[in-house]
């Protein structure tokens, strides 16, 4: 069973880690997209067809906060986070918002291959006695 390549985000990398991403997105079989400002991002966001934004915090919080308020109900993108600071307070308020999860620079390949196998459980088509994927209130956040 094949499954179609995640669409995925950067929104708001570097352009030293934003090489790094797409080279180890592409590897994991990944259509990859750039945002360089929060704008751009929610420019993105708003035309709808992403599976995944990876999202620097340092974007700011209301950025960030934006992109999980965006796109049609029911088809926003997951969101996750790239932080230095894991106890900072925006990675609290974005998973109080519905971030899908985080990682703490520097992202490892491994960590990436992790998520993608979380990001693909979670965007798995559910059948209807098994519930709802991502609107559960028991949902505990994923650290990568």
């Amino acid at each position: 069973m094949s499954t179609r390549p995640l669409r995925v985000l950067l929104a708001g990398t570097g352009k030293d880690s934003r090489g790094f991403l797409e080279s180890a997105l592409s590897d994991l079989g990944c259509r990859v997209e750039s945002a360089d400002s929060a704008d751009s991002a929610l420019t993105r966001v708003r035309a709808g067809g992403l599976d995944l934004v990876l999202a620097d915090e340092r974007m700011g919080a209301e950025a960030v906060l934006g992109l999980l308020a965006e796109g049609a109900p029911g088809q926003q993108p997951l969101l996750v986070l790239m932080t230095a600071y894991p106890a900072g307070p925006r990675i609290l308020e974005a998973f109080r918002a519905g971030a899908f999860g985080f990682f703490v620079k520097p992202v490892r390949h491994e960590s990436l291959e992790h998520l993608f196998g979380s990001v693909r459980r979670a965007l798995r088509p559910r059948r209807w006695w098994q519930g709802p994927v991502r609107e559960s209130p028991h949902t505990v956040p994923i650290r990568f």
